[in-house]
């Protein structure tokens, strides 16, 4: 069985594939291989890079600066628009064959499709998809459709589909329609999130240790910065990785908390949509002031670091250390607080899609109504 691994960049599920695995190809995209931070990028077998050049060969590329000096080296196979001298491995993605084969509409909306239609194209028998969500209701609502297209053409060609995440997971329309949560669904799920933050916290305490090392020879051996700052920038992000998962950890036990509330007075718990909205809105606030005073506070950090490493003396460069220390903690507890703030902001909206989706199997907003009004009934008899 020929077996096609395509991985895109979700933290949730990415790592869900076994890079070690010799019996799939990967499939990756964009800068995910090309930037060496990406450490969970251990191989691939091909990239796609299906943008305008202007994009690719921007020298400021937000996610890895370096990206066209890699694509002119590589040896890896790089699926693009054309074939350009410049990028020796790059290959023309064969759209024209593509559309042949799907017919209009070809759904082609995103570099998952475009993946998965290749994949089907060369002959794959299954095809597994990791690192992809699209739960958001940003580009990838246009997205979407075009992924799920491609997954239904495939399985209707009897090739084996397996996708990691829960985005198409829907209740059956008139079967499953429910309009609130199941309290073990809560419980569940922090035992899931749970799981996760100690990995998190595990990967944190590795790349802080590497930090404080690297700023330690600055301070005592007058190095020039780059290693801490290197050092510095891994450890804010997996900072506000893990953060965002005691974000997402925290507001479910809150919920569990007002359930058990609940359920002591009533017998039951009820939490409609409106609750979750109102904590997502309420959660995006909080993440957006925290941010602010973090980007402030990060111009502050700059300008205290610059001068300590530009500071020759020794006991001259410890004293600057100990007015940077303060400032470097509070930028790094706003920005862990922001990104602490969003992962309760995504584990509301999270709990909202998987209402939506029920409230849409039960029969839409009427019904939703109907349904509410008897549960509520039901608690105050209780």
């Amino acid at each position: 069985m020929r077996t096609l691994a395509i991985i895109g960049s979700h933290p949730r599920t990415r790592e869900a594939f076994d890079f070690n695995r010799t019996d799939a190809d990967v499939w990756l995209f964009n800068e995910a291989y090309s930037n060496k931070d990406n450490v969970w990028a251990k191989r691939a077998d091909a990239v796609f890079q299906l943008h305008d050049p202007i994009i690719w060969t921007n020298p400021k590329n937000r996610n890895d600066p370096k990206h066209y000096d890699w694509l002119k080296s590589t040896l890896t196979i790089v699926y693009m628009q054309s074939h350009y001298d410049d990028v020796p491995s790059s290959v023309a993605y064969p759209l024209d064959e593509i559309k042949t084969m799907a017919g209009s509409p070809n759904f082609l909306t995103s570099s998952v499709s475009m993946a998965i239609a290749l994949g089907i194209h060369q002959g794959y028998d299954r095809i597994e998809i990791y690192g992809v969500a699209m739960e958001t209701d940003t580009e990838y609502r246009y997205q979407r459709d075009g992924v799920s297209f491609w997954m239904g053409y495939a399985r209707g060609r009897g090739i084996e589909i397996v996708f990691a995440d829960t985005t198409f997971d829907a209740p059956i329309y008139g079967y499953e329609g429910e309009v609130s949560l199941d309290y073990s669904e809560l419980a569940a799920r922090v035992e899931e999130l749970q799981a996760e933050q100690a990995r998190r916290k595990q990967e944190y305490l590795g790349v802080l240790s590497e930090a404080q090392n690297a700023f330690a020879d600055v301070v005592n051996n007058g190095g020039d910065g780059k290693a801490f700052i290197a050092a510095l920038q891994k450890q804010i992000a997996s900072g506000a990785r893990l953060a965002e998962m005691d974000g997402a950890v925290q507001e479910n036990q809150r919920y569990i908390g007002k359930a058990d509330a609940m359920r002591d007075q009533s017998g039951d718990f009820i939490f409609s949509r409106q609750e979750f909205e109102q904590g997502a809105a309420n959660a995006q606030k909080a993440a957006m002031d925290l941010s602010t005073q973090a980007t402030a506070s990060g111009g502050r950090v700059d300008h205290l670091f610059t001068t300590l490493a530009r500071t020759s003396k020794l006991r001259h460069r410890r004293k600057r250390a100990t007015e940077f220390i303060p400032a470097l903690n509070d930028y790094i507890q706003k920005t862990m607080y922001a990104a602490l703030w969003g992962g309760v902001m995504q584990e509301n909206m999270r709990w909202m899609s998987k209402l939506d989706k029920s409230i849409r199997a039960a029969g839409g907003a009427k019904s939703e109504s109907v349904m509410l009004e008897r549960l509520k009934d039901g608690m105050v008899e209780a």
